[in-house]
């Protein structure tokens, strides 16, 4: 499993949220392409985030999200 932390990745790339942004991206597409699946924290752009590949989200996941998801 790979970790995509935004908050790791923050401190990591001192606040620069598009380096963070492009950063998670890239783990994402990582976990793709070696079938590996992809946890993540915060549930924004749940639909996309599962389209590239997350599968495991921490925190603040609601039924009424994981309905909208189609989970």
């Amino acid at each position: 499993m790979l970790w995509a932390g935004s908050g790791h990745l923050t401190a990591s790339y001192t606040g620069d949220q598009a380096a963070v942004a492009r950063a998670i991206d890239t783990i994402l597409a990582a976990g793709k392409e070696s079938g590996l699946p992809v946890a993540m924290n915060g549930t924004a752009n749940l639909k996309q985030r599962i389209a590239q590949g997350a599968r495991i989200f921490m925190g603040g996941v609601t039924p009424e999200i994981r309905k909208e998801a189609g989970r």
